[in-house]
């Protein structure tokens, strides 16, 4: 069995409940999203083809207790869905929703009022935040002003975690981090 893998590195877990957790990334090629704010284009297209053998090898070579395989959110641990600001909307697979069980984690990048009241709606009318353990909503770094969607998560009541973007803050959108 071969991948094809862009990077494979060692960082710090940027979003989701192991935020701050050194883990190690398996990046693939070829996410088929484009967000209009991805800091990974560089791996929709390219990589190299690696055996699991080599990449099990490699990742092991760093004693990280945390490994993250990323390229498609959609079937990951962590729902990631796309609201209207991100221009993939459309590629959310709502058929889906009916598979996450109580352990996964279902995620929302939200760059501004527009999408926190489609998070919202979408909270509603799928039940998410009894659906899973936790919901995560993040402001799109440098777009969504942090304590603005703040304010509206706290006046709504809403049971959510408010997240940022380790990664960006850190390293904004440098490469391999």
């Amino acid at each position: 069995m071969e991948l094809r893998i862009t990077e494979i590195f060692h960082s710090l877990q940027g979003e989701s409940r192991s935020v701050g957790v050194p883990t190690v990334f398996v990046r693939l090629t070829g996410c088929p999203q484009r967000c209009v704010w991805c800091d990974t284009e560089y791996a929709f297209q390219g990589g190299e083809k690696w055996s699991l053998d080599a990449i099990l090898k490699q990742v092991d070579g760093f004693s990280a207790r945390y490994v993250t395989a990323d390229v498609d959110e959609r079937v990951s641990v962590v729902m990631d869905l796309k609201a209207p600001g991100s221009g993939e909307q459309h590629n959310n697979r709502l058929e889906n929703i009916p598979h996450l069980r109580p352990h996964h984690q279902v995620k929302f990048v939200l760059a501004d009022r527009r999408d926190y009241d489609w998070a919202r709606f979408m909270l509603d009318q799928h039940n998410l935040t009894a659906r899973v353990s936790e919901v995560l909503f993040s402001p799109v770094h440098g777009q969504l002003p942090p304590g603005e969607l703040a304010d509206w998560i706290l006046a709504d009541r809403l049971p959510v975690r408010f997240q940022l973007q380790l990664h960006k803050l850190l390293w904004n959108d440098a490469r391999g981090r």
